[in-house]
């Protein structure tokens, strides 16, 4: 009798380790892949939200400082300004940049210390030829503040200053920036980017003689880090235009 050998194909058992480990670090390098992807894509879409801000900040920052300059040239042609302006500053066109200058001063201030000081200039000589005091208003709003950095404090200054009605106009950025735009310490409200850091604000010297103001609205960028390379800044997005010059 002879015996039948089967020549079918015999069932695989299964996959060996060395194949298991494989197909592991395929998909750990495609998780990888697709992380780094889905990070860079988010980053982006906070980066873009944060210029949003910034820029819808700077544009409204913009309109309140031409507003509040338009009240100061008023104020100046109306001859409503400080006696010993024009005493000590004879030049007509010097004086009434300086006058303009002091009232931006007054109205966009960058510090809580500020919203209690008087509005001097110069500003080193211990006597300063001129004088005017600070607004009440934000002295109420501010009072006792503590936070922990001027960028906080700058921002929560430019809040208060963009809340106020000038020439019939008053701002709306809750509107304008939703709920995540802000955020509060110790009571204390002041503008986040979508980083959840602080939109801050500067004044930067410009114009003629240096008497002119230049205004910058800016966050931390990327890092949330100020002072770096990534920090955003409306004067690279937009430029808000120097309203304090002649």
């Amino acid at each position: 009798m002879t015996a039948t050998v089967s020549t079918a194909p015999r069932a695989r058992g299964g996959f060996t380790l060395i194949e298991l480990l494989v197909v592991i670090a395929i998909i750990a390098v495609l998780m990888g892949l697709s992380a780094a992807v889905a990070m860079r894509l988010l980053q982006g879409q906070t980066g873009a939200a944060s210029e949003a801000q910034i820029s819808k900040v700077a544009s409204e920052l913009d309109r309140q400082v031409k507003a509040a300059r338009d009240t100061a040239l008023q104020e100046w042609n109306a001859n409503q300004v400080q006696a010993s302006l024009k005493q000590n500053f004879p030049d007509s066109d010097q004086a009434k940049s300086i006058w303009i200058r002091m009232r931006l001063e007054q109205e966009f201030p960058t510090s809580v210390a500020a919203v209690s000081q008087p509005i001097v200039y110069p500003a080193a000589p211990a006597v300063p030829l001129v004088s005017i005091p600070y607004k009440s208003s934000y002295n109420r709003a501010l009072s006792g503040a503590v936070l922990t950095t001027p960028e906080m404090e700058s921002s929560a200054c430019l809040l208060v200053a963009l809340s106020e009605a000038r020439r019939g106009t008053k701002s709306n950025l809750e509107d304008a920036l939703g709920v995540s735009g802000f955020r509060t310490v110790n009571n204390v409200k002041f503008l986040v980017d979508a980083w959840e850091k602080p939109i801050a604000f500067r004044r930067n010297a410009a114009g003629k003689n240096n008497i002119g103001w230049q205004f910058e609205v800016y966050s931390a960028g990327p890092d949330k880090q100020f002072g770096t390379g990534d920090d955003l800044s409306s004067l690279n997005l937009r430029t808000l235009g120097n309203r304090g010059d002649q």
